[in-house]
């Protein structure tokens, strides 16, 4: 049976994708196979969809009224 010693991988720390990807965007093909624009594109397609979700969801939301 191998040993493992997984304290490294607890220790070191995670970069978040999205910043890397803004900070050097010129790697975009790289690590995701398509290029800046497409991501700046799906990312601003993604933004609009969850805002339309939300607005959604806010509409379904039942309120009481206060009527005095």
């Amino acid at each position: 049976m191998v040993e493992r010693n997984f304290d490294r991988l607890t220790t070191t720390k995670m970069k978040n994708p999205l910043h890397y990807i803004q900070k050097y965007p010129h790697r975009t093909k790289q690590i995701l196979g398509i290029t800046n624009d497409q991501f700046q594109g799906l990312l601003a397609l993604a933004e609009m969809q969850h805002k339309e979700l939300e607005a959604k969801i806010e509409l379904q939301k039942n309120r009481i009224q206060n009527v005095f």
